[in-house]
């Protein structure tokens, strides 16, 4: 015995390959419209992708500007120090390496130091450093612990002929 809906389904199939036209216009109307629902979808899913990749593309560009941001005030402050710094040694008339070690080794300087950044989050750390790398002071702790950073790369680049006079 077959099932009243296997039936129906037999019964509709017999009377779309009888070639009624009446038949054939609700299946072709049918189908048009299956299509028509699928064209829409997918349009819109289409569009909303194109509104996604512009929604990150505007979220990526707003991050880029606010890290450049930062990183443009990070390196003012580290300009303001390092320029208060330069400012002490042209106010101690050092002229000597010997000058330079035992003045800017002075416990005064290292106050100075951390008072300056502690104004200023961005900056971590400020050493005054010898042409050999010794560390002569230091942010960290007085005395300093007789680090040398000649081994490091922001050392070795500051010392560079085409580098700036002073380097963050």
């Amino acid at each position: 015995k077959t099932p009243p809906m296997m039936r129906r389904v037999r019964e509709l199939w017999l009377k779309l390959s009888s070639g009624e036209p009446g038949a054939r216009r609700t299946v072709l109307l049918c189908f048009l419209h299956v299509m028509l629902v699928w064209g829409v979808a997918i349009m819109v899913m289409d569009q909303n992708r194109e509104r996604s990749i512009e929604s990150w593309k505007s979220s990526t560009q707003n991050l880029a500007l606010t890290v450049a941001a930062h990183a443009a005030q990070t390196q003012r402050a580290a300009e303001l120090v390092l320029q208060s710094m330069a400012d002490w040694v042209g106010e101690e008339r050092i002229e000597t390496e010997a000058q330079f070690r035992t003045i800017m080794g002075e416990r005064r300087f290292f106050d100075e130091m951390r008072d300056r950044i502690v104004g200023q989050p961005q900056v971590g750390l400020a050493l005054i450093v010898a042409a050999d790398g010794d560390v002569i002071n230091s942010t960290l702790a007085w005395p300093p612990s007789g680090v040398n950073v000649a081994d490091r790369e922001p050392f070795r680049m500051a010392l560079e002929p085409d580098a700036l006079p002073l380097s963050a």
